[in-house]
């Protein structure tokens, strides 16, 4: 799989960039050391739930034409199973156990650019951090 680099923005020629949405007054932005950018605005309802979309900057574009369905296939590769849990079915029960259904909760898709990830789940610091360990 080809890497692009930069963001899309960063290419745009400049009378581009002033047609670009305004970002929302609330939303945090911020990066982590390892490059991961992070773009955070708080909901006040549901007031029990929090909802994480992650893009990765990685599509069917970037694939070489021997490829092909490559990205779409590491998406569904996701929700197999991770270094901590290690199956399907034990994400589906730590799921469970936060009170989410597995595909009901959580949902991806790929296209062109991206690869996007989304979970619905409740809020809490423990059930937070257990979700952001998926």
């Amino acid at each position: 799989v080809r890497s692009r680099q930069g963001s899309e923005a960063s290419k745009m020629p400049p009378a581009a960039k002033d047609k670009l949405l305004e970002s929302h007054p609330r939303v945090v932005r911020s990066q982590l050391p390892n490059g991961f950018k992070i773009v955070y605005l708080e909901n006040e309802y549901p007031n029990d739930r929090f909802s994480a979309f992650l893009d990765v900057a990685v599509g069917s574009i970037d694939e070489e034409d021997d490829q092909q369905g490559l990205a779409h296939y590491l998406e569904h590769l996701v929700f197999l199973g991770t270094e901590k849990w290690k199956t399907a079915e034990e994400m589906k029960d730590l799921m469970g156990t936060l009170g989410m259904s597995f595909g009901g909760d959580t949902n991806a898709s790929t296209d062109h650019r991206s690869t996007i990830y989304t979970m619905d789940a409740p809020a809490g610091k423990d059930k937070v951090k257990l979700v952001v360990e998926i």
